[in-house]
């Protein structure tokens, strides 16, 4: 069973959040060298989206690790650990998948993200200069 299987629909949802969240910001790379006429006005919807799944990630992240923990303890409270494999092992496994795949998702594309506002603020000031 592959990582993400293991995190349940959260960590699916990370996944496409991560490739979304990628695409976003390559087409903002993209846009901000091509040196088009307006490009700052062009990716304000494209900055918000960034800016909302980079937010979002580490909650959902932390949704899944909720998740993963109820499932764990109800595994404790039926003692389904002595009568299932892995009761209690898949519970831990999902919280620590998806905490790991929402921070997966948010520190780069914040990294990413800060270091496109910065071009963005310069070509500004350039502008608004001219």
């Amino acid at each position: 069973m592959s990582a993400v299987e293991q995190g349940g629909w959260v960590a699916f949802t990370l996944l496409a959040l991560g490739g979304w969240l990628w695409y976003e910001l390559g087409y903002q790379y993209f846009s901000l060298r091509e040196g088009r006429e307006n490009p700052v006005d062009q990716l304000r919807v494209s900055r918000q989206l960034t800016r909302s799944i980079v937010t979002i990630s580490p909650l959902l992240g932390l949704l899944g690790t909720v998740i993963g923990m109820i499932e764990t303890f109800d595994s404790l409270q039926s003692q389904a650990m002595y009568t299932q494999a892995g009761g209690i092992a898949a519970g831990i496994s999902q919280a620590l998948i998806t905490t790991q795949m929402g921070l997966l998702v948010a520190i780069p594309g914040l990294f990413i993200s800060r270091t496109l506002d910065k071009k963005i603020e310069g070509l500004t000031l350039i502008k608004e200069a001219l």
